[in-house]
Order: structure tokens, then C-alpha cells, then sequence
């Protein structure tokens, strides 16, 4: 236990002694000048598809939200089946369980599929 301590700490102290360096691109004004006009059409052409993919992200998120009330079943489920088993609790404490565990599950699918969400592929 105290080997790994040390390994980490190790690491640690390593990982901070050496600081990222700052980055120094487009900082000169005449630069920046030059590249407004054109940074200014580029996001006039891009809106509708940047209000299109924020629009899909939001119904991404709440089937996210609903997966999330699917997932709190679980600990419900749990508490049918060992405290309500006397009284005939344990079948829909099991369905519930079930039910919450897929709800994990698709929560982490959905979670994992929010980049491809922006393009509107979504389930």
C-alpha cells in the first residue's frame, strides 16, 4: 500500500514539475483584423446547422433524463424485493430491477452516443 502511495505521489510531482507551454497563435491584433470579417461569414453560414445540432442535443438530453427515471427503479427494485418480499413485493421489485438495470444501461449508451447526437443520430 505504501509502495503505491509513493508511485503516485511520484507521479504527481513529475506530472506538475513540467507546466504546459502557453500558446502564442493569433495574438497579433493586425492578425486578428485581417481574420474577423471572415470568422464573421463563416458563422453566419454555419448557424442554421449549429441551431439544428444544439435542437438534436436537446432531445438527446432528454431521453438522457428519462434513461436517468429508468435507472432510479433500481434501488427501488432492490428495496421491493428484500423489504416487501413478506409481502408480496418480490415480483414487481424484480421487474423494477430489471427495468432500473436497463435503464443504466441505456444511459450509458446514450451518454456515449452525444457526439453522433448532434447529427441527429440518435435512438
Amino acid at each position: 500500500m505504501r509502495r503505491i502511495f509513493l508511485i503516485l505521489t511520484a507521479v504527481a510531482v513529475l506530472t506538475m514539475a513540467f507546466p504546459v507551454p502557453e500558446s502564442h497563435a493569433f495574438v497579433d491584433p493586425v492578425t486578428i483584423m485581417i481574420l474577423a470579417p471572415v470568422a464573421l461569414k463563416a458563422a453566419a453560414i454555419a448557424k442554421p446547422y449549429v441551431i439544428k445540432g444544439l435542437a438534436n442535443l436537446g432531445k438527446h438530453f432528454l431521453l438522457m433524463g428519462y434513461s436517468m427515471l429508468e435507472a432510479a427503479r433500481f434501488p427501488v427494485g432492490l428495496f421491493q424485493m428484500t423489504i416487501g418480499a413478506p409481502m408480496g413485493g418480490f415480483s414487481s421489485g424484480l421487474k423494477n430491477v430489471v427495468k432500473g438495470g436497463l435503464g443504466f444501461g441505456k444511459f450509458l449508451v446514450r451518454t456515449m452516443m452525444i457526439p453522433t447526437a448532434i447529427f441527429g443520430l440518435s435512438f
